[in-house]
């Protein structure tokens, strides 16, 4: 028996099946799934160079299907199971590294990267934040132990962190919210679909939702200097602190 169990679990590992290996935690029957497995591809290995900038971003599963999106072999699980499963691992998993990326640009310049998982969903994380901030603060050391000269905090990690205020007593590390990578992208999407629709910016209305945040004001900031008019909302909870904002806003974009 211990030598069947022995390669069940080699079996199990071999397939990198995470639901049939864990499974036994949540009552799942792995029976099925270790017979239907999908095999994952062989991730490439990327290495720094030397004259690499140094960066990492931190990122979370933002609820239990994250994982199963991340982990194909976790779809077999019902979503009671993954929160069972969740609430387990999540008290045993430090933060990893979930993979790594080298960029060059055209001018030659090259950075690389880690992508590093805290392993807690946005529920979690704000449910025990003194719990979340230790946590954050541990990927943020092992970012720096791989040789991060800056980290942004993505998702969640920014929110409990305070736009990662609070982590600066932990580390000397620059820090960044990850809100500006945002905008740019924002930006260049709506600038990529009004070019595939066939939309002339120059004489279209666009609207920013939620022009008041950090995000919005620097999207309605960018977009006013590309589209003909602009139509800013801000929160209808808060009507007289969101027309001072959106106000502001439009002072900026005039100046």
């Amino acid at each position: 028996r211990i030598i069947e169990a022995v390669g069940r679990a080699a079996q199990m590992l071999s397939q990198r099946n995470t639901a049939a290996f864990l499974g036994h935690l949540v009552n799942f029957n792995c029976t099925s799934s270790l017979e239907n497995h999908v095999e994952l591809p062989t991730a490439s290995q990327v290495r720094p160079e030397p004259e690499d900038g140094r960066f990492a971003f931190l990122v979370h599963p933002v609820d239990v299907h994250n994982y199963s999106e991340f982990d194909e072999s976790l779809t077999a699980l019902s979503d009671e199971q993954l929160e069972d499963l969740s609430s387990r691992w999540n008290d045993l998993v430090e933060p990893f590294v979930v993979s790594s990326t080298r960029v060059v640009d055209h001018t030659g310049q090259s950075a690389y990267g880690d992508f590093i998982c805290v392993p807690k969903t946005a529920d979690q994380l704000l449910a025990d934040p003194a719990q979340a901030l230790e946590e954050i603060s541990s990927a943020v050391q092992l970012a720096v132990e791989r040789g991060a000269k800056i980290v942004g905090l993505g998702a969640y990690t920014s929110v409990v962190t305070m736009g990662g205020r609070q982590l600066l007593p932990h580390t000397d590390v620059a820090l960044t919210t990850g809100n500006s990578y945002t905008v740019v992208s924002g930006v260049e999407a709506v600038l990529d679909a009004a070019g595939r629709i066939g939309i002339d910016l120059r004489s279209a209305s666009g609207l920013v939702v939620g022009a008041g945040g950090a995000i919005g004001k620097a999207l309605a900031l960018l977009m006013s200097e590309r589209i003909h008019r602009l139509t800013l909302v801000g929160n209808p909870a808060r009507p007289e602190k969101s027309e001072y904002r959106m106000l502001k806003v439009v002072v900026e974009i005039v100046q």
